[in-house]
């Protein structure tokens, strides 16, 4: 037994005389580590290297964390086991086994412990669960489950953990378009931190730092406007100059690839192109996939923004490998669409085609929508037990500066009358404000009631559709009527989905907005049978709309493309988004057409008054040009 330790000690030396002058602050560890005196100083030296884990290649790190559980053992030392075996667990994670990291978490009786016992690991633990979930696109139960640990450690007053919690919290809103209340919760958890001297805190700050600088970056366009570039400027320089001076080297390749995004931006192919390459190999170096990947990315986007799309394609082809060797599930959603408009750009509409298909079949609109409506309830919830956490601490005390006065009227009778009337007056100023704060969390209630009051309306739809099915048949009389009332139910079910999709949020991304009008357009391929539906092109990326504008244009797009459907007797309708200054969406069909200035259409032609009237609602504009025997063609500017 002592012989194959001391081989290992020696594998170890070789393995870290063979990887130093990379990250000097590790080498010092490990310098500590290989010299001394005492097993008990090694399990030191290995509990301060795990600080650096994120800067570790994940199967060195094992090997570390492996003879500091053997060491910890023979010890007999339960605090500093529970560490290395969450170090152990973390690398888990890093080398993208997801799989095995709750269960193993579960079922190792070493964690069982108390809270208070070593509260800084407890937090960690629960977090890395949330982080298991976050990356097998899991995303509500890992929201759900950072939330509830948030409001835990402000209970705690546990500084550190609320810092970790807002900014992991912050980073799961930006994965679900969330990027304002991202912002909000990362300077939120800035504040708590900022000027903090703790290198445990100083690093999370960095890490919070760094997602801003991510913040403004995307906020920056090709008008490269003062204030925003000011911003990212002023927080990526500031993460690379603390990565350097405290040795967070996990955090360096992430600002090195912002700036190299920069260096884009201001046409410097060199500075950028070499920024991505150093980036990159640090990143390889210390072996997590998910970040490897987020560079590369950005990589493919740099020389995508130069024309080099050869350039960008191999490396989104090489992304697409790496994602699938780690099992980074949500990740590949974010490849496709990219991947799809290169080809295009290169002229390969066969590939491109692909690639489309692809990016539609992983995105699952159903489910990622469904995600937001229940985050959107997480928040709500989150925000109900915040501030009923606020009334209780009020209360309490409330009751202790009574129990306060009590006494100092006792010992000071003289201020007795003088004291009770301002006493008073507070007390019904803190009542009043506890009114307020209840009003309010009673005013978010009633707005949850009204919603799932208004989603009741969708059973009595059902209720009218099956119905009339069941009438249809029993009987074969009043087939039309019956045909019309089915045909209105499903209308009414569909006009219902959209309008309390657009309720669930102020802003939705034109992205979102797009991928409906194509699972629209995929439900009308299967129902209509005998109708080309063909849908192209894609929506802005960056683009915002608000949730009523949302809403309009998709109602315009479906009255549109229901109309060509019913009357333009077309064989083939096509839906195609296009964007410059301007987003353009046109609806057209090789239909029958009509003519515009006819009297009868004025009298009849509601639906095409629907679409002008929704245009204006919606403060867009609408085209409509129709030729008879040839088709017609509706044009939205948004």
């Amino acid at each position: 037994m002592i012989a194959i330790r001391s081989l290992y000690l020696i594998l170890l030396l070789c393995i870290g005389l063979s990887s130093r002058t990379q990250f000097p602050a590790i080498d010092l560890i490990r310098d500590r580590f290989y010299h001394a005196a005492t097993e008990k100083d090694q399990l030191s030296a290995i509990i301060e290297l795990g600080s650096f884990r994120n800067s570790l290649n994940a199967d060195t790190a094992k090997r570390y964390f492996t003879l500091g559980r053997d060491i910890a053992v023979r010890l007999n030392d339960t605090r500093r086991l529970r560490w290395v075996e969450y170090y152990l667990l973390a690398g888990e994670l890093t080398k993208g086994n997801t799989d095995s990291v709750i269960p193993k978490l579960e079922a190792n009786p070493i964690f069982r412990f108390s809270k208070n016992d070593d509260q800084e690991l407890y937090y960690k633990l629960q977090l890395l669960k949330a982080n298991v979930l976050n990356r097998t696109n899991e995303r509500v139960k890992a929201i759900e489950m950072q939330l509830s640990l948030l409001a835990e450690a402000e209970k705690d007053k546990n500084v550190l953990a609320q810092s970790y919690l807002r900014n992991y919290i912050g980073a799961s809103y930006l994965n679900s378009g969330r990027i304002y209340e991202a912002h909000t919760m990362w300077l939120e958890a800035l504040a708590m931190v900022a000027g903090s001297s703790d290198l445990k805190i100083k690093e999370i700050e960095t890490t919070i730092t760094s997602n801003l600088a991510l913040f403004y970056f995307q906020q920056i366009d090709s008008t490269l406007n003062a204030q925003k570039t000011d911003s990212f400027l002023m927080f990526n320089n500031a993460v690379i100059a603390n990565s350097k001076q405290y040795h967070f080297y996990w955090l360096l390749p992430t600002a090195l690839s912002y700036r190299g995004d920069y260096f884009g931006l201001i046409g410097d192919l060199k500075a950028g192109e070499a920024d991505f390459k150093e980036a990159l190999a640090i990143r390889q170096k210390i072996g997590d996939p998910l970040y490897t990947v987020n560079d590369m990315f950005r990589l493919a986007g740099f020389y995508k923004s130069q024309k080099q799309y050869d350039s960008a394609i191999n490396v989104l082809l090489q992304t697409i490998q790496l994602i699938k060797r780690a099992h980074l599930k949500e990740a590949i959603i974010r490849v496709y669409g990219p991947l799809s408009y290169l080809y295009k750009q290169k002229g390969d509409y066969k590939l491109y085609s692909a690639a489309l298909e692809q990016f539609i079949l992983d995105a699952d609109t159903a489910i990622r929508l469904n995600d937001n409506e229940k985050i959107s309830e997480l928040m709500t919830r989150y925000d109900l037990q915040k501030k009923e956490t606020l009334i209780a601490n009020q209360k309490a005390e409330l009751a202790n500066r009574n129990l306060y006065i009590i006494a100092s009227l006792l010992v000071l009778a003289l201020t007795l009358t003088i004291f009770y009337f301002y006493f008073k007056e507070y007390k019904r100023k803190q009542f009043a404000r506890n009114q307020a704060a209840v009003e309010e969390a009673e005013n978010k209630e009633r707005k949850r009631i009204a919603a799932e009051l208004h989603d009741n309306m969708g059973v009595h739809a059902n209720a009218i559709l099956h119905n009339s099915s069941l009438l249809e048949q029993a009987s074969s009389e009043n087939g039309p009527l019956i045909q019309n009332l089915q045909e209105t139910a499903r209308e009414m079910l569909g006009s219902l989905r959209e309008t309390v999709w657009a309720l669930k949020a102020t802003e939705v991304t034109a992205t979102e907005t797009w991928l409906r009008l194509v699972t629209f357009m995929q439900q009308n391929k299967r129902n209509f049978s005998g109708i080309g539906f063909q849908i192209t092109g894609a929506a802005p990326e960056t683009q915002l709309l608000t949730s009523v504008k949302a809403l309009h244009l998709i109602m315009i797009v479906k009255e549109a493309v229901t109309n060509a459907i019913k009357h333009a007797k077309a064989g083939t309708i096509t839906v195609n988004s296009s964007f410059d200054k301007d987003w353009i969406i046109t609806v057209a069909d090789d239909g029958k057409g009509f003519d515009l200035h006819s009297e009868q259409l004025n009298i009849e032609g509601n639906g095409i008054q629907n679409m002008k009237d929704r245009a204006a609602a919606g403060g867009f504009e609408v085209i409509i040009k129709s030729i008879q025997g040839v088709g017609t063609t509706i044009t939205l500017k948004i």
